[in-house]
């Protein structure tokens, strides 16, 4: 069997013949095997001993718009008698469903590796499809030391958005749990969460019930911190009222305040308390959230010491009013500040930014005015941070050149100061919900959810989780200052047939130089030159499968190498014909 495009250059169908024992080709002119629209191929083949098994990847549920097609890839089937006649010629469709979608990473570094948390939703389950906390560890390289993604949570219905810390010996991995639909509290979320060892190993497979389930009240988006001697694990509980509560968990498990510690609760008037976020400084842990009522949306914060006491009566807001309805806020503590960071629109405009503010110990908001991280075109939301030692790196979700977000990011000293501006990511479609830490020698590592076209080099059309190294590869200095050279490289679609795009980003720093893309053959033999083109911030070149002279080459495997200065980013291409 194999794939044929003798009906439309551009479609490919299945075609099979049989062969005798002595060599001798019985259907000479092949047995249409399917000819559905769109794309078939990669088939597979097995037989009983009398009939045939012929199975193939299939793209004929394809969904276009105008803009775009997002290409969906179905397996199908078909037998076919001992005489070569297809029993089911339109194909029997087998619903395999692609690779999993990856969202909402999560990171903690354990002096050594990091480890990388998701949710993802994984098929053949009880339900049509489970969401499942998943992880894996990266070593300061940036080498994946798991063959296969370790799995955290085990029990229960979907579980999502996933927190983690690290407490000196075990990592602790937190999350948010709807339960089954057949559970008594079937509407109800709670928060678990695992302990997992620097090795990978889960330690506690059935998962930690941190709050109680109940009829009354759900949980949802949990964050949690270490003080060096416990955790404080803070959610949103919504029953009527939204509130921000809290318990302490020990190092090996133990939930220590079974009765919860009320954050923020208060039942007078309408309020909504939601997305928290915390961090420990020297002394006290800093709680933040997104506080509304009926005439006023604002960051809030109150301090809560390692014994669970809430140490401020009253709530202390951190900026004036915003106008948008945040994305979580953000917060990490570099002595003698804890840094807060939110996404928010400026009064009578409409595009939101990002802002960040200083915060003292004590609870003293230095930066009452808050300070203006960027206000770029379009919207930016969902900021995240951490700290390279010495400055703060703060990266969003950017949406100022496409409806698809990309990721920016700009370094702010401890004094407040914007330093410098980034762009972190640009490839085509989303790049989204970012999360950071930090590692040893000022690194940090940056991980986010990002589509992606193909997987060794099979269509999967998917988010995955991504990541990268601050301080990027290549940095240098000039008279502007500290100036990152980093660049990025995308090619989509791969496979393709009719026409594939090149599609490359630089930094600021790098704009007015040149570039020169180049194709070559799996023998490294050049056969197609673009040229030396100028570098803007997102660039394109498109490839039609044809050589300098535009003659369509044959179908197979070619590099694409994009050369800038010292620079080279090389990928793969698969051509079908």
């Amino acid at each position: 069997t194999w794939h044929d495009s003798r009906s439309d250059i551009y479609d490919f169908d299945i075609y099979g013949a049989r062969i005798d024992t002595s060599g001798i080709v019985i259907d000479t002119g092949g047995i249409a095997i399917s000819i559905a629209d769109s794309l078939q191929y990669y088939p597979v083949i097995a037989s009983n001993g009398a009939d045939y098994l012929v199975v193939w990847q299939d793209n004929r549920k394809a969904i276009n718009t105008d803009q775009q097609t997002f290409t969906q890839y179905d397996v199908f089937c078909t037998t076919i008698s001992e005489i070569g006649q297809v029993i089911y010629p339109s194909g029997i469709d087998m619903s395999i469903q692609r690779p999993a979608d990856q969202f909402c990473p999560a990171v903690a570094f354990d002096g050594t590796n990091y480890l990388v948390v998701w949710h993802e939703y994984q098929t053949g389950g009880p339900h049509l499809q489970d969401a499942d906390i998943l992880g894996m560890r990266v070593n300061q390289e940036g080498i994946c030391l798991d063959s296969s993604a370790i799995l955290i949570s085990l029990s229960g219905y979907n579980h999502f958005f996933p927190g983690i810390a690290f407490d000196g010996t075990n990592y602790f991995v937190v999350w948010e749990n709807q339960y089954d639909w057949h559970h008594p509290y079937d509407h109800c979320h709670t928060i678990c969460g695992a302990r997992i060892s620097p090795d990978g190993i889960v330690l506690d497979n059935e998962g930690i019930q941190i709050s109680k389930a109940d009829l009354y009240y759900t949980r949802e988006a949990p964050s949690i911190a270490f003080d060096g001697v416990n955790y404080l694990v803070t959610w949103t509980r919504i029953w009527g009222y939204i509130d921000i509560m809290g318990t302490r968990v020990s190092p090996e498990g133990t939930v220590l305040d079974t009765s919860m510690i009320p954050i923020c609760c208060d039942s007078s008037g309408y309020r909504a308390s939601l997305y928290s976020d915390l961090a420990f400084g020297n002394d006290n842990y800093l709680v933040v959230w997104l506080f509304y009522n009926a005439s006023t949306k604002r960051i809030a914060c109150k301090r809560v010491s390692p014994n669970g006491v809430v140490l401020d009566d009253s709530i202390i807001f951190i900026n004036t009013s915003t106008q948008f309805e945040c994305f979580p806020p953000k917060i990490y503590f570099d002595d003698p500040y804890f840094l807060v960071t939110w996404d928010d629109s400026m009064p009578y405009t409409s595009d939101v930014d990002i802002f960040a503010a200083r915060v003292m110990e004590s609870g003293i908001v230095v930066d009452t005015n808050a300070i203006s991280v960027t206000t770029a075109a379009g919207h930016q939301h969902n900021p995240h941070i951490a700290n390279d030692g010495n400055d703060y790196l703060i990266v969003w979700e950017d949406y100022g050149n496409s409806s698809s977000p990309d990721l920016y990011g700009a370094k702010l000293s401890n004094e407040g100061n914007v330093i410098n501006q980034y762009t972190i990511n640009t490839s085509p479609r989303a790049q989204e919900m970012p999360s950071l830490t930090s590692g040893i020698n000022d690194q940090i590592l940056i991980i986010y959810s990002g589509w992606t076209d193909s997987i060794n080099g099979l269509p999967a059309d998917v988010m995955r989780i991504r990541g990268l190294f601050y301080p990027f590869v290549g940095i240098y200095e000039n008279q502007q200052g500290r100036c990152i050279t980093h660049f990025d490289m995308d090619v989509f679609p791969n496979p393709f047939t009719r026409r594939t795009t090149i599609d490359f980003s630089v930094s600021n720093c790098q704009l007015n130089s040149k570039c020169d893309v180049k194709i070559f053959d799996v023998t490294g033999r050049l056969i197609k030159q673009f040229g030396f083109l100028p570098v803007e911030l997102s660039n394109q070149v498109f490839w039609d499968g044809t050589d300098t002279h535009g003659q369509k080459l044959p179908a197979g495997t070619y590099f694409c190498r994009l050369i800038l200065g010292s620079e080279v980013i090389s990928k793969k291409i698969v051509f079908l014909k």
